[in-house]
């Protein structure tokens, strides 16, 4: 009965990827993604009043903190308006200095190599990050087997 139990449980963990019955894959999942982050030095009062734009290609989203970090482990999200899909955290890693990380869910379909992607706080140039993407593809399951995910990263 053990064999018995321990076989069904191989099966659930497995599935058939290829027209070999032999080979199996894996159920990792993966996401297809972008990610920015950037730092910058304004103070807590000034980083409530700044904008903070994120960009992909053509389209860009806006918004402003509606609440500052306070410490290493608080994060704060973003509110961003527009025609990008994104999410924006605030967080304050050490005294005085504020990372602002940026996540794109992307399409792998519309995803191409040199895709543009920005960061920009207005009352902080020396935080813009912008650039364009090659991204890298991951097979978590290996390369015959699904899904095949793109990410790509720039950070400053």
């Amino acid at each position: 009965m053990r064999n018995v139990l321990l076989a069904f449980a191989m099966l659930l963990g497995t599935t058939s990827c290829s027209n070999d019955p032999e080979r199996s894959c894996t159920l990792l999942t993966c996401t297809s993604g972008v990610s920015l982050k950037t730092t910058t030095t304004l103070t807590h009062d000034q980083l409530l009043t700044a904008v903070i734009t994120v960009c992909r290609n053509d389209g860009c989203s806006s918004g402003k903190p509606t609440d500052i970090p306070t410490g290493p482990t608080d994060l704060q999200g973003v509110v961003m308006e527009g025609p990008v899909a994104t999410t924006v955290q605030l967080a304050e890693p050490s005294k005085g200095t504020y990372s602002v990380s940026v996540s794109f869910a992307i399409d792998d379909q519309t995803a191409k190599d040199g895709d543009y992607y920005e960061i920009r706080i207005d009352k902080d140039a020396a935080a813009k990050l912008s650039g364009n993407v090659k991204y890298t593809e991951i097979t978590p399951n290996g390369a015959d087997c699904p899904p095949d995910c793109r990410t790509a990263t720039l950070q400053k």
